[in-house]
Parts: C-alpha cells; structure tokens; sequence
C-alpha cells in the first residue's frame, strides 16, 4: 500500500509497494504518485481524485496499472 496526499505527493509506502514498483521507498517518497501511473489510466485517476476532493461521490474502489523501474 501506499499513501498519497490530496495534491498526489507519495507520504509513506510499504516495502512490498515499492517492491512490487522496483524501486526503494525512499525513491518513492514525496514524488507525485502519478509519476507511476500507466499514462492510459492516468485520466481515470485523476478522474477520481477529482471525487475525493470534492466529497460530492465517493469512491468505493477503483483500479490503475503502475510503472516499474
């Protein structure tokens, strides 16, 4: 897992994420998490980060493909 702040900034990764990611979890602290998203699911993401800050429809699940190293 990971977490992300509202503006996309990665604050904290498990060892398993950023494994399954290739990279060390300090590479991926406080870069944007969209850095790592397939650029065709890019979109949808923001689609649903659009959601959450708004409060108006919340978001049960989704999924996006990620890049590794």
């Amino acid at each position: 897992f990971c977490i992300a702040s509202l503006d996309t900034t990665m604050k904290r990764s498990n060892p398993s994420y950023a494994d399954l990611l290739g990279y060390a979890e300090a590479e991926l602290r406080h870069r944007s998490f969209l850095d790592f998203i397939h650029s065709d699911d890019r979109e949808m993401v923001l689609h649903e980060l659009k959601n959450l800050k708004s409060q108006l429809l919340p978001t049960i699940a989704f999924e996006c493909r990620c890049l590794t190293k």
